[in-house]
């Protein structure tokens, strides 16, 4: 009889309901209350714990560490510059475990017609997983290596200086037979940093990223558009400051820990 909450991310609540429905269904319903990620996910579970009491599911969006927000020194974005050649270039940053779900052979398969379109372009991929084999393979097939930056991971309390030396984010999210997004952590990162993203429709996604605001959501099938959104961006900067300003007050405004936790109050 002590009260509990439990808490969902995504992926927990997926494996859950495929592995061991019946007791997770049980579980749900004696809690006091479902913290839940997004409206998404929230959706999600209340479809599928038949009479789970909606008042007791809680949405609280994750926000970045308030570290994300502060500018680097100048110096150090142009050490960081310096050390990978990023100098009068455009940078596509993404930043993702590397697994189903992310897009990254996709956006790899589209990277020359980008080029094409935006010569000076570099793509820069932090994040390792099952698929880094596959990926820098790509990379190789196809002659990317001249510009791509294969970072694999980094620190988290390093990722902004990344992201500010950055000029757009990309991350193509797409739904997969095991997983889809349940929020996109790195997209509020992306906010924080002032940065413009092209975002795969998937999930909760569209709660992040504000469509045409804040940033572009795309379905990664329809190419011509994917390519489009990236190098529109790309090659408009005054427009991708202001998708990017955007993201950054709506961050400021929305995603902090301090609005966000009030909710379990």
């Amino acid at each position: 009889k002590i009260p509990f909450t439990v808490f969902f991310h995504g992926t927990d609540l997926e494996v859950g309901l495929k592995n061991k429905k019946k007791k997770l269904m049980a579980i749900c319903r004696s809690a006091d209350r479902i913290v839940v990620n997004s409206k998404f996910l929230s959706q999600k579970l209340l479809g599928s714990v038949p009479g789970l009491d909606q008042n007791k599911v809680i949405v609280v969006n994750p926000g970045p560490a308030n570290f994300f927000f502060t500018p680097r020194p100048i110096e150090e974005l142009k050490k960081l510059k310096a050390e990978l050649a990023l100098e009068g270039k455009k940078v596509l940053l993404t930043v993702a475990r590397l697994e189903e779900g992310k897009g990254y052979p996709h956006l790899l398969h589209l990277l020359p017609e980008i080029l094409k379109k935006a010569p000076n372009d570099v793509l820069m991929i932090i994040g390792d997983g099952p698929k880094r084999k596959v990926i820098l393979e790509q990379i190789q097939k196809n002659n990317l290596q001249n510009c791509v930056r294969f970072m694999g991971n980094i620190p988290y309390a390093e990722l902004p200086k990344y992201y500010q030396v950055s000029d757009v984010f990309v991350l193509l999210t797409h739904k997969d037979e095991n997983h889809e997004e349940g929020w996109g952590m790195v997209f509020v990162e992306a906010a924080a940093s002032r940065l413009p993203v092209v975002a795969g429709r998937a999930g909760g996604v569209e709660e992040v990223v504000q469509n045409l605001q804040t940033g572009v959501v795309v379905d990664v099938y329809q190419t011509q558009g994917v390519v489009s959104a990236i190098t529109t961006l790309l090659l408009q900067p005054e427009y991708a400051k202001q998708m990017g300003e955007a993201g950054y007050a709506r961050a400021q405004n929305e995603f902090t820990w301090d609005k966000q936790l009030t909710k379990l109050s």
